[in-house]
């Protein structure tokens, strides 16, 4: 819950999966959903699912809200844990539909 390393990694699979919307938004605005639908869908995820590492646990310092109490952290720790592999496989997922 506290590994700072995982935390900068996944904010940096989100900023990838941000970028890589974005762009492909730009490259074709009116086909964007038709050409590249499945990477924006799942690029969604990967940015909701780094959203639930934020809110409403504070996992990997990925945010400035207070801990939860001492008799609540194991359980904390434990979701942290869980919600961090749901978006590591949503990542690979991701990847999966940008790779060429």
């Amino acid at each position: 819950m506290d590994d700072a390393d995982c935390g900068a990694a996944l904010t940096a699979a989100g900023k990838v999966a941000a970028d890589t919307e974005r762009r492909l938004r730009q490259k074709d605005p009116e086909r964007a959903d038709l050409l590249y639908g499945a990477a924006l869908t799942t690029a969604g995820v990967v940015q909701d699912g780094l959203a639930r590492l934020r809110h409403p646990i504070p996992c990997y310092g990925l945010s400035e809200a207070p801990q939860p109490p001492p008799p609540l952290h194991a359980e904390a720790e434990s979701i942290c844990a869980e919600a961090a592999d749901l978006t590591r496989g949503e990542w690979g997922i991701f990847l999966s539909t940008v790779a060429p």
